[in-house]
């Protein structure tokens, strides 16, 4: 009696393992699990990285660069003989143009005005019509002042004070009959880029 049950307990095991053996054969191919087939797994990785990898080339192109070798905005061309360059930036979204020289940058339009006489409060920056976006270059250091809103009618106002772009400071100063637009500060490029600036064919990286 004991050995019918030994060589049936012998034989259910037996049984049990072939079982297993082939659950796992058919599950891993249907499945393609991986620690069976660890290589097509490795191999689909494999094409897909070659897939997505970005082919680059080396390419020359103009920039102005800062006393520090680092890049001034997007070079556009030049204004004159190579006296001075345009450039544009996109700061959070707000994209505008600016004339860099030697020593500094220039908008596209002069002065920065308040109506308070000690230079705070709303800035206001002479209007006129422009292919991009007006701007004022002003103190403090070389902060670009941009038109809030380019279809806003020109406002006839007295000012009260302005940036004295030579000396740096507030300045009182009483005007009236310029034809002005509301303008927000947005950067000061001086705390980026330090003079003096030069124009240069550097060699970058671009996709192809």
């Amino acid at each position: 009696m004991e050995l019918i049950s030994a060589h049936l307990t012998k034989r259910c095991s037996g049984a049990t393992v072939l079982f297993f053996a082939l659950f796992v054969f058919f599950s891993a191919s249907i499945f393609q699990t991986p620690f069976l087939y660890p290589e097509a797994e490795l191999a689909g990785t494999t094409v897909a990285k070659a897939q997505d990898a970005t082919v680059l080339k080396e390419v020359e192109q103009w920039s102005v660069l800062d006393s520090n070798s680092n890049t001034v905005g997007d070079f556009i061309g030049l204004r004159g003989v190579g006296d001075s360059a345009l450039v544009g930036f996109d700061v959070d979204g707000i994209q505008f143009v600016v004339e860099v020289g030697d020593e500094g940058f220039i908008g596209n339009t002069g002065g920065v005005f308040f109506r308070s006489t000690n230079c705070t409060g709303t800035p206001f920056i002479i209007h006129k019509k422009t292919l991009s976006a007006l701007v004022a270059v002003s103190p403090p250091g070389s902060t670009v002042y941009i038109q809030v809103n380019p279809e806003q009618e020109p406002l006839d106002m007295i000012t009260g004070s302005t940036f004295n772009s030579e000396a740096g400071g507030c300045e009182r100063q009483s005007i009236e009959g310029l034809e002005l637009t509301t303008a927000v500060a947005v950067v000061d490029l001086a705390k980026i880029f330090k003079p003096p600036f030069t124009l240069k064919l550097i060699k970058i990286l671009v996709e192809e």
